[in-house]
């Protein structure tokens, strides 16, 4: 299903399931899902790359010996790059990801955090290395000028 407004009729009608799979969870009568364009995540992502957060979570992290624990940290990302903008790879590979995601996501109470939500904001701050890892290697298979594989990464990223 593709369309916003059809993936919100999908998501109320009883018994089926929002991505065509899985157990669908009952929704509350009258509870409807937020709508969050990928600019708003984006957006809200730069805003926390932008501010003190990465560097009290790293000053954290040292103060609890995290680091000395195998725990990583590494240097928040250039940006993602403006219209077809190259990132810090030189490459776009950050933004041709990005464009892969939808345009809208949709947030519920019962999947607040959904794998392209999740995809969305890790794109931000993965280190290049990582993020040419996980597209396949090297420059994301083919170049700037091949779209690189889809790539959604789940909640087990956060742990």
């Amino acid at each position: 299903v593709g369309s916003v407004s059809a993936r919100l009729e999908a998501y109320h009608r009883p018994g089926v399931p929002p991505d065509g799979g899985g157990i669908r969870r009952e929704v509350p009568p009258g509870l409807t899902p937020a709508v969050i364009s990928r600019d708003d995540v984006l957006s809200a992502c730069e805003e926390v790359a932008a501010s003190s957060r990465p560097g009290r979570i790293r000053e954290h992290m040292e103060r609890t010996g995290m680091l000395d624990d195998g725990w990583e940290c590494w240097p928040v990302p250039d940006g993602v790059g403006g219209d077809g903008g190259e990132d810090r790879s030189g490459n776009g590979l950050r933004r041709r990801l990005l464009d892969g995601l939808p345009g809208d996501f949709i947030v519920s109470s019962s999947d607040p955090l959904t794998d392209e939500l999740i995809t969305a904001c890790a794109l931000r701050f993965l280190p290049d290395e990582a993020l040419e890892d996980l597209a396949g290697g090297g420059d994301g298979e083919g170049g700037p000028d091949r779209p690189p594989p889809p790539l959604l990464l789940g909640r087990d990223v956060l742990s």
